[in-house]
């Protein structure tokens, strides 16, 4: 095999080597561009020269690997103004968003828009440079990561015990399932602010009652002055001592007697029974 044999051979091993494998693609980053063409004069036609801005320049940076979209988080500012006699001078302002330090300054005496143009290209490749490298020894955010969820609560392996203390003994509270939840002194208690509550009204109505003048039932011609006042005030008295005595009730059952309820419902319990000769109730206590 001569020299000319192995030279064919390596080229053609390079040649059937997809272009893939040789470099990875690099990834486009977005930019955004803003240009700001609102010192030109009207003659100028503003807005045909900022879309020409943006198109050349979006050519440029697409060239230098970036992407131009309007919500990216890079972006370049671009602001073009005219000076000199007659503002026969254009002057652009370049720089990247949130660096002062890249600031780029251009001016163009007396020349076409083309090449106004050409120079911008030239400053936006450079600010191109500089982003790609600022981005390159950027450091990564921190991924924060997301919180464990807490462990739940083993069951106890005796079985659930929420409704015991400590010491294992039942709560005395009073649950919703107490089959007596208001006693004999409750419903007093309420019977007694019901009736006292109709003496109270029925005194204050009194009360508001001033004397009556009439004559005697014995004698046409004297006049007997009739007040009702103090029989008001006893009515008043009376009612508002039945409420006090009421609530007093209602409270005592629902606390100290409720509670006496619950326990003696949790020691004795009524159940049918089946007896050689019939049929009957068990009852069955704890002392």
């Amino acid at each position: 095999m001569n020299r000319t044999t192995i030279i064919a051979g390596m080229l053609a091993g390079v040649l059937a080597t997809p272009t893939g494998a040789l470099a990875e693609p690099v990834e486009e980053t977005p930019v955004r561009i803003e240009v700001d063409v609102s010192a030109l004069p009207k003659a100028d036609f503003p807005e045909n020269t900022r879309q020409w801005i943006v198109d050349n320049q979006t050519a440029v940076l697409g060239r230098e690997g970036f992407v131009v979209t309007n919500d990216a988080i890079h972006a370049m500012r671009i602001e073009v103004s005219r000076y000199g006699e007659d503002g026969i001078h254009l002057k652009a302002r370049m720089l990247l968003v949130g660096d002062p330090g890249s600031v780029r300054e251009i001016t163009c005496e007396a020349c076409l828009n083309s090449q106004f143009l050409k120079k911008v290209d030239e400053e936006t490749a450079v600010l191109a440079g500089e982003l790609r490298q600022k981005l390159a020894t950027a450091e990564p955010e921190p991924v924060e990561s997301e919180p464990e969820p807490e462990a739940e609560p083993e069951a106890d392996d005796e079985g659930e015990t929420g409704a015991e203390g400590e010491d294992g003994a039942a709560s005395d509270e009073p649950t919703d399932r107490d089959p007596k939840a208001i006693g004999p002194a409750g419903f007093a208690g309420i019977g007694t602010l019901a009736v006292g509550l109709g003496v109270t009204l029925g005194g204050i109505i009194v009360l508001a009652q001033g004397p009556e003048e009439r004559l005697q039932a014995s004698s046409a011609r004297f006049i007997e002055t009739v007040d009702r006042r103090p029989l008001g005030r006893s009515l008043t008295g009376i009612g508002a001592g039945m409420l006090a005595t009421g609530v007093v009730l209602v409270v005592v059952d629902q606390t100290v007697l409720r509670k006496r309820r619950a326990r003696r419902s949790g020691a004795t319990s009524l159940a049918p029974a089946l007896l050689p000769n019939g049929a009957g109730l068990s009852w069955a206590g704890r002392f």
